[in-house]
This record gives C-alpha cells, structure tokens and sequence, in this order.
C-alpha cells in the first residue's frame, strides 16, 4: 500500500504480504516434495514387477519363493515401510503341432506342443508421506503395481 500523501510504502508492508504469502509456499514445497516421493516410489514398485516378470521368464522353473527373494534382494535399500510381492498362476496354454526331423535316414514327422505358462506378479509398496502432522496421525500412502510375465517351453513331446 502507498501513501498518497507521500507516494511511497507504509513501513511493515512487506513484512505483512510475506506472512501472508509464506504458508501458501511452504505447502506448496511439501506437495511437490511429497509427489516427488511417490513418483519416485511408484516407479520402485513398477521396476520390481517389471523385474519379476523378467527374472521368471529367464527361470521358468523357478519357485514361487525364489522369485519374491529375487525381487525384495533387488529393491532393498529404498525407502519404504512395508513391500510386498504377490506370485499369482495365470493360466497355462498348451499347443499342439507336428515338426518335421531330419534324421539319418531321413525327415520324419514329431508330434510335440508349446506349453506357455503365465504368472501374475502384483508389488505394492506403503510409505509414510512428509505432510505435517495433522490430528496427531501420520499419512501413508500405496502403490501397487502388477504385470504378467510368461515362459514358453517349445517341443515338449506329447
């Protein structure tokens, strides 16, 4: 505000539009520093998944736990209060065809099938946000993520 009689500022003017101004500020840094976490977290759980489907499609015949130790071996070290992982069967296909073999005395004909088996893998993560305090509770908040990885085993005879 001005003085008209003066033409210059009340002395505290700024003082007074810094108060006002400055809750709105430190909010505004506690959402962007929050979202920040969350993406960052929500990317951990997507890369967990992403890294189960792979590891089983590398290791079909690996169990259910060997997979969730895999997973929770390549995600420790972030943040975090809780992380799981979820190894759900998703269905086998079974296809039959016929092959043609080359032998040593001549091609010959193999009845054999593709076995393609799927699982479903669904991480979730929960971790506390940086929001103050309000009503004496903390915020969390949880991230899921799931994908189905498959494996292929070809020329399995019938």
């Amino acid at each position: 505000m001005t003085d008209k009689r003066r033409g210059r500022t009340l002395p505290g003017q700024a003082l007074v539009e810094f108060a006002i101004v400055m809750p709105f500020l430190v909010l505004l840094f506690w959402v962007a520093i929050d979202g920040a976490a969350y993406y960052r977290c929500s990317m951990c759980v997507k890369t967990a998944a992403v890294e189960a489907a792979n590891w089983y499609t590398r290791h079909p015949d690996a169990s259910d736990a060997d997979i969730e130790s895999h997973v929770k071996e390549a995600v420790e070290g972030t943040e975090g209060t809780e992380f799981s992982i979820d190894v759900a069967a998703a269905g086998s296909v079974e296809k039959d065809y016929t092959m043609h073999v080359k032998q040593a005395d001549g091609w010959k004909d193999a009845d054999v099938k593709t076995v393609t088996t799927s699982k479903k893998f669904t991480c979730s993560k929960t971790f506390e946000t940086m929001l103050p305090v309000i009503g004496g509770k903390t915020h969390t908040a949880k991230v899921t993520s799931s994908i189905v990885g498959t494996s292929s085993k070809e020329g399995v005879p019938r």
